[in-house]
């Protein structure tokens, strides 16, 4: 039995980025998120999943 789901990698790599540029962009609107830890450990989550969905699609290409 296999646990290995295929992504449609074009799609939920941008997707992912957004996810995490968003948050970005949120602690520079408001720097008072840099100190808070729920969002910067959203901001990590969601950057280790788009970095881990990117090294898969240069896998599939």
């Amino acid at each position: 039995m296999s646990n290995v789901v295929r992504i449609n990698t074009q799609i939920d790599v941008a997707h992912l980025w957004e996810e995490y540029v968003a948050l970005i962009r949120a602690t520079q609107e408001d720097a008072s998120l840099l100190s808070n830890v729920r969002h910067m450990q959203a901001a990590a989550r969601a950057h280790a999943r788009w970095q881990k969905a990117f090294l898969a699609s240069e896998n599939a290409a």
